[in-house]
């Protein structure tokens, strides 16, 4: 999915719960990787019209320190993305990332805490969210996740996950973006009727809030059904299917929906394939609440040792609910192609080629469709890892 690539993820996961303990036998580790090269952007703000083209270079690392031990794992990965116009150092940003995260994981249950902070820019943060991508404007994002599991005997498993963000914008109110807190809590069972199926029972409930306009806090709610299959050794797949509720708030009625998720993957020595299919209540920067839709398709092959291709396509639509009995909210669909070449040159290092092309619509405005056409040429440092007791 494009995105440019100005922007990091960083994805972090630890299980956790067992005894307390003085000390831990473990190991720590550290990892690296860098990429630095040179891009092309046909539109690089996304406008409907009179598009602006830019081209330029990106510098990105990222990094990692991890220990790992019997019952205990501690990760801390951050990361750094710089880009740099040639004409037009007006949209130069460097966005950063760090996550902190730590775990225990028992015989029968498991823990995890995470902390997460990001900084980024407009020009990505409301792709396929807002809409708004004309301006370039800081967005940062913190936030703090736990999440425990527990086994009652061999079939029956609970889950908790409570998550908060905090999303803040620089000057957001001079192009109508709000600063909100979004704080969501999900609990689950989980029945194995074998060894390759199970069936999941979640109930979630959310609130927002925005403190510079209060009317617009709203609370959520959703309960749904999944079922988890795994076919064969190569291929696992997933559906969901559930009802949701948004309360009524600033003069609007109370909002009822579904809500669903399904994904099918396969994974070969050569190959790997994903599809997902998902419909959530989320929030955006203009502080709604929006049922936000996504289809997405992702498929890596090896064509020999030292090449690799990988394919991704992505369809958004999210649409907000209406607040202040204003009818149908505003919505924007988002969609992307992107093809990536890898050629390994050496046992760390690689050339890296993406081409992408990516079309929004906003709905609220006349004429909001823009598309955009981008291309980056760039070399990649693998990293070096290392690991010591």
């Amino acid at each position: 999915m494009v995105q440019g690539m100005a922007r990091v993820v960083v994805l972090s996961g630890l299980v956790a719960t067992a005894a307390p303990a003085t000390t831990w036998p473990g190991a720590w580790s550290t990892v690296a990787q860098a990429q630095i090269g040179a891009s092309y952007d046909d539109n690089v703000l996304l406008a409907p019209s009179q598009p602006v083209r830019a081209d330029g270079g990106q510098l990105q690392w990222s990094g990692s320190l991890k220990f790992t031990g019997d019952t205990l794992q501690l990760q801390a990965a951050p990361g750094v993305v710089a880009t740099r116009y040639t004409d037009m150092q007006a949209l130069d940003h460097t966005d950063a990332s760090l996550a902190l995260s730590a775990g225990h994981v028992a015989e029968r249950g498991s823990a995890a805490l995470t902390f997460e902070a990001q900084r980024d820019t407009t020009l990505n943060s409301e792709l396929g969210s807002t809409g708004l991508v004309s301006v370039n404007r800081r967005h940062e994002l913190r936030s703090a996740e736990f999440s425990g599991t527990r086994a009652l005997n061999e079939r029956w498993r609970l889950g908790l996950q409570a998550t908060l963000a905090d999303h803040r914008y620089d000057d957001g109110l001079v192009v109508g973006l709000l600063d909100y807190r979004y704080a969501q809590v999900a609990a689950s069972a989980t029945f194995s009727s074998s060894e390759r199926a199970q069936l999941t029972l979640q109930a979630t409930g959310g609130r927002l809030a925005v403190p510079v306009l209060r009317l617009l806090d709203r609370d959520s709610a959703a309960l749904s059904l999944g079922y988890t299959w795994l076919p064969a050794a190569a291929w696992r797949s997933s559906l969901s299917l559930g009802a949701s509720r948004v309360d009524a708030a600033a003069g609007a009625s109370a909002e009822r929906g579904v809500v669903y998720s399904g994904t099918v993957q396969r994974s070969a020595e050569r190959d790997t394939l994903s599809l997902s299919a998902r419909r959530e209540i989320t929030p955006n920067g203009r502080g709604l609440l929006g049922r936000r839709d996504d289809v997405g398709c992702a498929v890596t092959h090896r064509l020999t040792e030292r090449w690799v291709l990988d394919l991704s396509a992505n369809l958004v639509h999210n649409a907000a609910l209406p607040v202040a009995g204003q009818g149908a909210g505003a919505s924007a669909r988002y969609a992307s192609l992107t093809a990536t070449a890898r050629w390994q040159t050496g046992e760390r290092g690689s050339l890296v080629l993406m081409i992408g092309h990516a079309n929004q619509r906003d709905d609220s405005v006349a004429g909001g469709t823009a598309s955009r056409l981008q291309a980056t040429l760039g070399w990649r440092w693998n990293g070096l890892e290392r690991t010591w007791h």
